[in-house]
């Protein structure tokens, strides 16, 4: 293939009718404004980024489009252009491959013919005149690259590029002439060749490019190609932009002017071509907002303020960066660090066999337990327990003298060998309070008491109950029958009337006994045998008897034989 390249430095305002087969050559049909220079594919009509987009593009800046950049270069035709790096020494591709070069692909109008001779002219200008390099050129493909299939493995080899480093940061012309081998429907620019073979002058390389052009070169000598896209010199392009900044920054406007005040700002820019650009800039400088908070911790416990866990008590600031068309703002901490709760040691004792509830635990072996509660200002506290665990004592051993002959007589309980060490305590009901304290118990026995109960206890625990049933030898039966018949002959057999038998020795009476005359002969004795009061026999025949007990009175006859 006949490759030929020239580098032009543009001088010449001459008009040609050739067409030009780049679509939008110059950049300036776009569907939409995007703020994001590198993510230009769905926007700028014709171009799109053949690079992956996480960590490397070529970058679009329209100046049309607010807020403006802060462009070092004008747009050679127009409003637009692409910035691209042609050389990196640190940059390698997300993949990992080196060569770290950006590009960018630009559509054809029609295919081009194979066998006929084309001519490729673009402008470039360079970042600075240190920030440069050589091989900065054009590649034809018809491989749709883009950023979901980057083109990355250069290929050393480009139809026209420059073999010149160029470092005139005014509008230089790149061209070539070159014979179509392919029907190629697409236009790469950049620089396509390994960094071992481009030569530099620093660690970079970054190129403005504007005015991309391919056209028919019968002559092969890019005669055929001008400035057929110059804009006339009293073309006037009007833009204006609506920018915000915080107190305290400043801004660079488009003519290089650095202001930090709301305010309304002309700028009239000139371009390569002879045409002007009015940019008006209105600014508006938004204060700073300021916000107060309080706040508190506990002691020993920290605060996270902007990065920083503070520790102590005191007033603290913090800027806060701004998100979207906010400014920073102005916190104010009012920290407070809540006095230490002191910690909470409890010694204390249970029974074997008992529990101890502790922090929602029910406790019952000895040990130390700790539980941590928090209180009402949200602060923990540490409460330590020291549970000791003590054996009661043994139930006591007990004599008494059961059975009582009778109710309201007397009970004495005494501790068989007791220990000095221990109090006894005596109970006739274990729910309510003890009824006697020590080693010996007395209690009148009524009909209500029906057990006695004592434990031993060494200041502690209380030992097990030794439960002593009450028994009362009183057999009185209220409905006894009264014997009407004696035969006191010394038989055996209704010898007598045993009144202390029948009221068991315990039930008090009255007994007294009439003869037939109404003659009182005994009274009140405690066995009736056929003899008076005084101990004299009685005479055979019918007496007559009342008896008094309990407040219940009953009489009959009592017949004396013998």
């Amino acid at each position: 293939m006949l490759l030929r390249f020239f580098i032009f430095i543009f001088l010449t305002t001459q008009l040609c009718n050739a067409q030009n087969l780049v679509y939008n050559g110059s950049f300036e049909e776009i569907t939409q404004c995007n703020t994001t220079n590198f993510l230009y594919n769905d926007y700028v009509v014709g171009w799109v980024n053949p690079c992956q987009t996480n960590g490397h593009s070529s970058d679009y800046y329209n100046i049309t489009c607010p807020p403006l950049p802060n462009l070092s270069k004008m747009p050679y035709h127009g409003n637009a252009l692409f910035g691209l790096a042609t050389y990196s020494s640190t940059q390698t591709y997300p993949s990992g491959i080196t060569n770290f070069h950006e590009f960018v692909r630009g559509t054809l109008v029609t295919p081009l013919n194979v066998g006929s001779t084309y001519c490729v002219s673009f402008k470039v200008s360079p970042l600075s005149p240190s920030f440069v390099s050589d091989k900065i050129g054009a590649l034809f493909t018809n491989v749709e690259y883009n950023s979901s299939n980057p083109y990355e493995a250069l290929t050393n080899y480009a139809h026209v590029f420059s073999n010149t480093v160029i470092t005139d940061t005014s509008w230089t012309t790149v061209s070539g002439s070159f014979v179509a081998d392919s029907a190629y429907r697409y236009i790469m620019l950049g620089n396509f060749f390994a960094d071992n073979l481009t030569s530099h002058v620093s660690g970079g390389a970054y190129y403005w490019i504007d005015d991309v052009r391919v056209v028919l070169d019968p002559n092969g000598d890019c005669s055929a190609i001008h400035d057929t896209t110059t804009t006339p010199s009293d073309t006037v392009y009007h833009v204006s932009q609506n920018l915000t900044i915080c107190a305290g920054e400043t801004i660079t406007l488009p003519g290089g002017t650095v202001v930090n005040t709301s305010g309304i700002y002309t700028d009239t820019l000139l371009a390569a071509n002879g045409a002007d650009s009015i940019v008006t800039t209105t600014l508006d400088v938004l204060p700073y907002l300021t916000d107060t908070i309080s706040a508190s911790i506990c002691h020993g416990g920290h605060y996270n303020f902007g990065g920083n866990l503070l520790t102590a008590s005191g007033t603290y600031t913090d800027t806060l960066t701004a998100v979207s068309t906010s400014c920073d703002s102005i916190l104010v901490l009012n920290l407070n660090v809540l006095p230490a709760i002191p910690l909470t040691e409890i010694f204390d004792t249970i029974c074997a066999g008992s529990t101890y509830l502790f922090n929602g635990s029910s406790l019952t072996a000895p040990g130390t337990y700790t539980a941590n509660i928090t209180s009402l200002q949200g602060c923990d506290s540490v409460i330590t327990l020291n549970l000791a665990v003590i054996n009661p004592p043994n139930r006591p051993e007990v004599v008494t003298n059961l059975p009582v002959p009778c109710y309201n007589q007397e009970f004495t309980g005494e501790i068989l060998n007791p220990n000095t060490a221990l109090t006894y305590r005596w109970y006739v009901d274990t729910n309510g309070t003890a009824a006697g304290q020590g080693e010996k118990f007395t209690k009148i026995i009524d009909e209500n008491t029906v057990t006695i109960y004592v434990s031993a206890d060494n200041g502690t625990c209380s030992s097990a109950f030794t439960i002593i049933p009450i028994t009362v030898n009183q057999l009185f039966n209220a409905n006894f029958e009264m014997p009407n018949v004696i035969t006191p002959n010394n038989d055996g057999a209704n010898d007598e009337i045993d009144f202390e038998a029948i009221f068991g020795g315990c039930i008090e009476y009255e007994i007294s006994i009439f003869n037939r005359w109404g003659n009182l002969v005994f009274k009140n004795g405690a066995v009736f045998n056929g003899k008076d009061s005084k101990g004299h026999n009685l005479v055979d025949g019918t007496y007559f008897y009342k008896l008094t007990y309990e407040g219940i009175q009953r009489h009959g006859f009592i017949h004396l034989l013998r």
